[in-house]
């Protein structure tokens, strides 16, 4: 007998109604899409998954104003943004007190290629390719990149990416535009200029 799947909007009412188990499906269901997030804004680091589980104590927190008017992720997303942007504001106040440049950040080991099927050259060339990529990325402006990686990797909608944003749908595809425009030009300069020299 197939098992009743129950809606995330409905989990999140009766979280909101005081039930914890439900709260526990939830994470469940969304902590590696919440995770991905993170990692992408915020980039690598040992606490991308405590930033994670500080998006969930907010979501928690915030139970009671649930509205379920809109899809959970969407209402979801909000929370993960302004986390995000409270931790990246966090981290240059505090690389500003210790004198750290904000420079770029060694990005190798985000890509994990299939060593079987990729000759050593080839491996060498996607990594570089995708730390490039990342780098690029990681250089837009805030609602740009927040924006991009809503849209490209979680697959949201116009929509859903403007109401976790709070801004229209039109605001939403002029980042989107000026995002690829900016990434289209970086990516067009370091393709044209071949292998970095030494």
């Amino acid at each position: 007998m197939a098992r009743l799947v129950i809606d995330d909007s409905e989990l999140m009412l009766r979280v909101r109604s005081g039930d914890h188990a439900a709260f526990g499906v939830l994470v469940d269901r969304h902590k590696q899409r919440v995770l991905n997030v993170v990692y992408r804004y915020l980039g690598p680091g040992a606490d991308a998954e405590d930033i994670a589980q500080e998006v969930f104590i907010r979501v928690y927190g915030a139970r009671r104003s649930y509205v379920a008017s809109a899809k959970f992720t969407t209402w979801l997303y909000t929370i993960c943004r302004n986390t995000c942007l409270k931790e990246q504001a966090r981290r240059k106040t505090r690389r500003a007190l210790e004198g750290i440049p904000m420079g770029g950040t060694d990005h190798s080991a985000e890509v994990a290629a299939d060593a079987q099927t990729l000759s050593p050259l080839e491996a060498v060339l996607l990594d570089e390719h995708a730390i490039v990529a990342k780098r690029a990325i990681d250089s837009l402006p805030e609602a740009q990149r927040m924006a991009l990686i809503l849209r490209k990797y979680e697959g949201s909608t116009y929509e859903e990416i403007a109401e976790a944003m709070h801004c229209s749908v039109r605001a939403v595809k002029s980042l989107l535009y000026r995002a690829r425009v900016t990434l289209r030009r970086e990516l067009a300069e370091y393709l044209e200029l071949g292998e970095p020299s030494e």
